[in-house]
C-alpha cells in the first residue's frame, strides 16, 4: 500500500485496460483472419463467405472504441497535459478538475444520447448475419462509460496529488 492510501485507484483502471487489451487483440485478429480467407477464397476457387464483409464492420467498432479507452488510460486521448505539465499546486488540481468536469459531461451527454438511440437501431438489422444495429451503439454506450470512469480516476488522482502511471511530472 502507498503512503497516501490511494492504491485503490490502480484496479479499476487496470483492469479495464485488460479488457481493452483483450477486445484489441480478438477483434484485429478476427478480422484479419475473416478477410484473409475471404481474399484466399476469392483468389483460389472464385467465391467469397457471403458474412465476410459484415462481420468486420460489427467488429470494427469494438475495435476503435477499445483504443479509444486505451488512449485515455495513457493520457492521450483529448490531452490537455500541457497546460497542466506547466503548472503545481492548486492551478493544477483546478485545471485537472476542469478538464475532468468537461470531458465526463460531454460523455454522459453522449452516452445519454446514445442510450436514447438503442431501441430505434434494435430494429436494424444487417442483411446476412441479422445481428441488430444496437450492438454497435451498446459498444458506444459501454465506451462512452470506461472514457468517464477513467477521467474520474484520472481526477481523484490529481485530487490526491498523485500522476497517473504515465505522467511526466508529478503533482505537488
Amino acid at each position: 500500500m502507498d503512503t497516501n492510501g490511494t492504491s485503490w485507484l490502480a484496479w479499476p483502471d487496470q483492469i479495464v485496460d485488460v479488457m481493452c487489451k483483450l477486445v484489441l487483440c480478438v477483434t484485429s485478429a478476427a478480422m484479419f483472419a475473416i478477410l484473409l480467407a475471404n481474399v484466399f477464397l476469392r483468389y483460389l476457387f472464385g467465391t467469397s463467405l457471403e458474412w465476410a464483409a459484415e462481420l468486420p464492420e460489427l467488429l470494427f467498432p469494438w475495435f476503435v472504441m477499445s483504443g479509444v479507452v486505451l488512449a485515455t488510460s495513457h493520457n492521450a486521448h483529448i490531452y490537455i497535459g500541457f497546460v497542466t505539465d506547466r503548472t503545481y499546486g492548486a492551478m493544477r488540481v483546478c485545471l485537472a478538475l476542469l478538464r475532468s468536469a468537461l470531458i465526463v459531461s460531454t460523455y454522459a451527454v453522449l452516452a445519454w444520447v446514445t442510450l436514447d438511440l438503442l431501441p430505434i437501431v434494435a430494429d436494424e438489422r444487417t442483411p446476412i448475419l441479422g445481428v441488430p444495429g444496437s450492438l454497435t451503439y451498446f459498444c458506444l454506450l459501454l465506451g462512452f462509460a470506461l472514457i468517464g470512469l477513467k477521467e474520474i480516476t484520472l481526477l481523484v488522482r490529481a485530487l490526491h496529488g498523485v500522476p497517473t502511471p504515465h505522467e511526466k511530472v508529478a503533482y505537488e
